[in-house]
């Protein structure tokens, strides 16, 4: 791989590190005090916990691709991956918006 595909690689490391982290918090913090979730938590709860796992497991591979990379097939796997992972987040916030337009979330009036 070329410095600059390296680079990028290192940064979607990152970004799906993150991303995967802040989507676990976000899914430990859901529900109300006393333990009860809404449809809409209860909905997406394995969806947030499928992703981070996902996230998680791409950053390391973007990680590995980046640091431990061959020449034949690398830039070819790298971008197949990219766009795996890019339809696994746009997969996510559509169903995270078709579920929160749909389902009872909680909001009282």
């Amino acid at each position: 791989m070329k410095p600059r595909d390296k680079t990028v690689a290192y940064f979607l490391s990152v970004l799906a590190l993150l991303s995967g982290i802040l989507t676990y918090m976000s899914t430990v913090s859901m529900g109300f005090p006393d333990g009860h979730l809404t449809e809409f938590e209860f909905a997406i709860k394995p969806l947030f916990i499928t992703y981070s796992i996902l996230a998680l497991l791409f950053g390391i591979f973007f990680y590995g691709l980046a640091r431990f990379s061959s020449k034949k097939y690398s830039k070819v796997l790298f971008y197949f991956t990219f766009v795996l992972f890019v339809l696994l987040a746009i997969g996510l916030i559509v169903l995270y918006f078709y579920f929160k337009t749909n389902l009872n979330h909680g909001g009282g009036g």
